[in-house]
C-alpha cells in the first residue's frame, strides 16, 4: 500500500502567498493521515473521496483522500485561517 500526499494547486498558491506553511505543518503529517485511517477504517474501503477536517484554533485544513488500486492519494484541499 502506498500513501501519496499532494496539494491542490490553488490551495498551495494560497499557502505560499500567505506564508502559512509553518502554521499548518503539524497537520500535514503522515501520522495525521494514519490516525485518520485507524480511527475511521471505512475510509480504506471508500471508492469516492473521503474528507478529514483537521487543525487547531485559528487554522482549519481539509484533506481529501481517494483510493486508486493499491495507493491512497491524500490531497491538501483547503486551508482556512480564522
Amino acid at each position: 500500500m502506498k500513501i501519496q500526499m499532494n496539494f491542490d494547486a490553488d490551495c498551495l498558491e494560497y499557502i505560499l502567498k500567505n506564508d502559512l506553511l509553518e502554521k499548518i505543518r503539524p497537520y500535514l503529517s503522515l501520522s495525521e493521515v494514519l490516525e485518520w485511517m485507524a480511527n475511521y477504517p471505512e475510509v480504506l474501503e471508500c471508492e469516492k473521496d473521503a474528507h478529514l477536517y483537521t487543525g487547531t484554533e485559528g487554522v482549519g485544513i481539509v484533506l481529501r483522500m481517494n483510493r486508486k488500486e493499491d495507493a491512497f492519494i491524500v490531497t491538501v484541499y483547503d486551508v482556512s485561517i480564522y
